[in-house]
């Protein structure tokens, strides 16, 4: 009698596990407690976590994509194509914070009890915030959270799921779709409502990935995103 064999638990969706996980631990109160005896709060919350979990899933990376066949080396940073890249990331991050508006405004009219978009709560209260707080929150959602999340869900995860499954325009799609979900479900978890808006934030940067194959675009597109979504918090007040 042939033995029972569990599944084999796909490289990409290990790393996903992995490294979502260890974020969440870096941003636990537990943490928070441990980190303030050195560093500010604030400053943790806004860098500190990024420096860290960047440091982690690059550690993490190798060992997903080596499992896979791949190596550094296989995966295109290149820059010769910055002003494409630049323009494309530019203009889908401004698309995605407008659209991000226009879907927090109509929650708001329509969608009683949907509560305040998550993405503008986990900015903090940021309405009032001291000069250094402002600067360390402009510094991660422009820069630290674009460069950790898109390594994290875009490149690394991607590769290593189009890899396995091989680079066809339905596997693209099935990449973008699984990655957007992992993405709207770490980033609006105890906000069911606004999960379709973190979906299609992810599904845009996906498929701009898809396209591109550029870190810089996603970088770029992501960082846009938050930046404007800020900006037209502070405009209107929430």
């Amino acid at each position: 009698m042939k033995r029972w064999t569990a599944p084999k638990v796909p490289s990409w969706f290990r790393f996903i596990l992995i490294s979502t996980g260890f974020e969440l631990i870096l941003s636990s109160p537990a943490t928070y407690g441990w980190t303030q005896a050195w560093i500010p709060a604030a400053w943790w919350f806004f860098l500190g976590k990024h420096a860290v979990l960047l440091l982690f899933v690059t550690l993490l990376a190798p060992l997903t994509l080596k499992s896979d066949g791949l190596l550094f080396s296989d995966l295109d940073f290149s820059l010769a194509r910055w002003r494409r890249d630049a323009t494309w990331g530019f203009l889908c991050g401004v698309g995605v914070a407008l659209l991000l508006r226009g879907l927090k405004v109509f929650a708001a009219r329509f969608a009683d009890g949907a509560g305040p978009n998550p993405m503008l709560v986990s900015m903090g209260d940021e309405i009032g915030m001291d000069p250094y707080s402002m600067a360390g929150l402009v510094l991660s959602l422009g820069l630290a959270a674009p460069v950790v999340e898109e390594l994290q869900f875009r490149v690394y995860a991607g590769e290593s799921f189009i890899k396995s499954w091989g680079e066809r325009g339905g596997v693209l799609w099935g990449y973008s779709v699984v990655s957007s979900l992992v993405f709207a479900l770490f980033h609006g978890a105890g906000h069911p409502a606004y999960l379709p808006l973190f979906f299609i934030a992810g599904l845009v940067f996906s498929r701009l990935y898809a396209k591109t194959r550029s870190l810089l675009a996603c970088v770029v597109a992501h960082g846009t995103a938050n930046l404007l979504s800020l900006a037209l918090a502070f405009l209107f007040q929430g």
